[in-house]
């Protein structure tokens, strides 16, 4: 749900249908396996149990778990990887035929895509820093301005872009929010 762009989710979709067609076509396959006494790996039994406690820990852990903020829009990834071994492409003549050039098909339409929105992205940075060649006196003050706020869901590029340009001028962006924290300097 971080986007830059609404249109990513669009780009995302494939990827997603077919992450979960592999996952339920995974599970089903190792609970076949296991209800016909064969061969279920413990590694696998290790993973399934593993990323069913973590999906459980993301669906019902506080957004702030830890001290982090974001905890929840951060850890589906590490369920993902953590679910990646498990992956089987499901029984079929058609995916026998076409899995494979589905999947490079969809998750080079997802990486070309976000490389387009990163792309847009980075020279939004490029442009706010270029300010970095004003003369500041040492220790001086900056603060972010922006008229439009960003919607909350919304990934905010600039948000740390002026913690940077304090850090490479030896300044303080007291714009940013955590400078409102107890633990800042």
């Amino acid at each position: 749900a971080v986007n830059f762009s609404v249109w990513q989710m669009f780009a995302a979709s494939p990827v997603m249908f077919l992450y979960l067609l592999f996952t339920y076509s995974s599970v089903k396959d190792i609970y076949k396996r296991n209800r016909q006494n064969k061969n279920v790996l413990d590694s696998e039994k290790l993973l399934l149990s593993l990323s069913s406690a973590l999906i459980l820990i993301y669906l019902f852990a506080p957004f702030r778990f830890g001290g982090g903020d974001g905890f929840n829009q951060r850890f589906p990834w590490v369920i993902f990887l953590i679910i990646l071994p498990l992956f089987k492409i499901p029984e079929g003549t058609f995916w026998k035929r076409f899995g494979s050039k589905i999947i490079v098909g969809a998750v080079s339409f997802f990486f070309a895509f976000n490389a387009v929105t990163l792309w847009q992205q980075s020279s939004k940075v490029e442009k706010f820093l270029s300010g970095l060649h004003a003369e500041l006196p040492k220790g001086a003050f900056i603060m972010t301005y922006r008229v439009k706020k960003p919607v909350r869901h919304r990934v905010d590029v600039l948000l740390h872009a002026a913690s940077y340009y304090g850090i490479f001028k030896k300044c303080v962006n007291i714009g940013n929010y955590e400078t409102g924290l107890y633990y800042f300097p």
